[in-house]
Protein backbone atom coordinates (compact mmCIF):
# COMPACT_ATOMS: atom_id res chain seq x y z
CA UNK A 1 0.00 0.00 0.00
CA UNK A 2 1.20 3.82 -0.63
CA UNK A 3 1.31 4.62 3.02
CA UNK A 4 3.37 2.07 4.43
CA UNK A 5 5.89 3.96 6.70
CA UNK A 6 2.74 5.12 8.57
CA UNK A 7 1.87 1.82 9.64
CA UNK A 8 5.63 0.99 10.32
CA UNK A 9 8.76 -0.10 9.59
CA UNK A 10 11.31 -3.20 9.79
CA UNK A 11 14.45 -2.91 11.74
CA UNK A 12 18.01 -3.73 10.31
CA UNK A 13 17.66 -6.90 12.67
CA UNK A 14 14.46 -7.74 11.32
CA UNK A 15 12.58 -6.76 14.00
CA UNK A 16 9.51 -4.88 13.06
CA UNK A 17 8.08 -1.49 14.84
CA UNK A 18 4.84 0.01 14.36
CA UNK A 19 4.25 3.54 14.23
CA UNK A 20 2.93 5.59 17.73
CA UNK A 21 -0.19 6.52 15.97
CA UNK A 22 -0.74 3.03 14.49
CA UNK A 23 0.05 1.51 17.72
CA UNK A 24 -2.47 3.89 19.13
CA UNK A 25 -5.07 2.99 16.71
CA UNK A 26 -4.58 -0.72 16.82
CA UNK A 27 -5.34 -0.33 20.83
CA UNK A 28 -8.67 1.88 20.22
CA UNK A 29 -9.97 -0.75 17.65
CA UNK A 30 -8.80 -3.50 20.10
CA UNK A 31 -6.88 -4.88 17.46
CA UNK A 32 -3.47 -6.54 16.82
CA UNK A 33 -1.00 -5.48 14.26
CA UNK A 34 1.40 -7.57 12.90
CA UNK A 35 4.04 -6.44 9.96
CA UNK A 36 4.27 -9.30 7.79
CA UNK A 37 7.26 -10.01 5.44
CA UNK A 38 7.75 -8.95 1.55
CA UNK A 39 4.98 -10.34 -0.53
CA UNK A 40 4.89 -10.46 -4.26
CA UNK A 41 3.27 -8.20 -6.60
CA UNK A 42 0.07 -10.93 -7.24
CA UNK A 43 -0.29 -11.05 -3.35
CA UNK A 44 0.14 -7.45 -3.35
CA UNK A 45 -2.13 -6.45 -6.52
CA UNK A 46 -5.03 -9.43 -4.23
CA UNK A 47 -4.72 -7.21 -1.37
CA UNK A 48 -5.14 -4.00 -3.01
CA UNK A 49 -8.58 -5.35 -5.01
CA UNK A 50 -9.84 -6.22 -1.53
CA UNK A 51 -9.15 -2.71 -0.33
CA UNK A 52 -10.88 -1.17 -3.18
CA UNK A 53 -13.70 -3.39 -2.95
CA UNK A 54 -14.10 -3.01 0.52
CA UNK A 55 -13.88 0.51 -0.07
CA UNK A 56 -16.43 1.02 -3.18
CA UNK A 57 -18.94 -1.63 -1.58
CA UNK A 58 -18.84 -1.12 2.07
CA UNK A 59 -17.68 2.25 3.41
CA UNK A 60 -19.10 4.30 0.38
CA UNK A 61 -21.47 6.22 1.85
CA UNK A 62 -21.65 5.06 5.36
CA UNK A 63 -20.64 7.33 8.84
CA UNK A 64 -19.27 5.83 11.51
CA UNK A 65 -20.28 8.34 14.53
CA UNK A 66 -18.79 8.26 18.19
CA UNK A 67 -16.86 4.62 18.45
CA UNK A 68 -14.88 1.86 16.60
CA UNK A 69 -18.23 -0.54 18.05
CA UNK A 70 -20.18 1.64 14.95
CA UNK A 71 -17.41 0.41 12.27
CA UNK A 72 -17.28 -3.01 13.65
CA UNK A 73 -21.30 -3.56 13.93
CA UNK A 74 -21.60 -2.03 10.42
CA UNK A 75 -19.07 -4.38 9.01
CA UNK A 76 -20.24 -7.50 10.67
CA UNK A 77 -23.47 -7.05 9.11
CA UNK A 78 -22.38 -5.97 5.70
CA UNK A 79 -20.07 -9.55 5.98
CA UNK A 80 -23.12 -11.50 6.70
CA UNK A 81 -24.47 -9.98 3.75
CA UNK A 82 -23.33 -9.61 0.59
CA UNK A 83 -19.97 -9.44 1.67
CA UNK A 84 -19.41 -12.88 1.57
CA UNK A 85 -19.71 -13.40 -2.47
CA UNK A 86 -17.32 -15.02 -4.38
CA UNK A 87 -15.79 -13.67 -7.16
CA UNK A 88 -13.91 -14.55 -10.65
CA UNK A 89 -9.86 -14.91 -9.42
CA UNK A 90 -8.01 -12.40 -10.87
CA UNK A 91 -7.60 -11.87 -14.67
CA UNK A 92 -10.22 -14.21 -15.55
CA UNK A 93 -13.90 -12.59 -16.88
CA UNK A 94 -17.22 -13.60 -16.16
CA UNK A 95 -16.99 -15.02 -19.72
CA UNK A 96 -14.36 -16.80 -19.33
CA UNK A 97 -15.18 -18.59 -16.20
CA UNK A 98 -19.02 -19.45 -18.15
CA UNK A 99 -17.17 -20.95 -21.03
CA UNK A 100 -14.46 -23.17 -18.90
CA UNK A 101 -17.56 -24.15 -16.91
CA UNK A 102 -19.50 -25.27 -19.90
CA UNK A 103 -16.86 -27.36 -21.02
CA UNK A 104 -16.37 -29.52 -17.87
CA UNK A 105 -20.17 -30.40 -17.88
CA UNK A 106 -21.08 -33.64 -18.56
CA UNK A 107 -24.08 -33.96 -21.17
CA UNK A 108 -27.32 -34.46 -19.55
CA UNK A 109 -28.80 -38.19 -19.41
CA UNK A 110 -31.90 -38.65 -21.69
CA UNK A 111 -35.26 -38.12 -20.61
CA UNK A 112 -37.64 -40.81 -20.83
CA UNK A 113 -40.81 -39.83 -22.99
Amino acid sequence: MSSQRAVGRRLPSGIAELTKECTEFAAALGAKLIIGGTVGQRTRNLLEGACVNLERSFLAGRAFPGHPRDFTAQLASWLAGNGNQARPAPGCSAGDLVAADKGAMRPLPAVPR
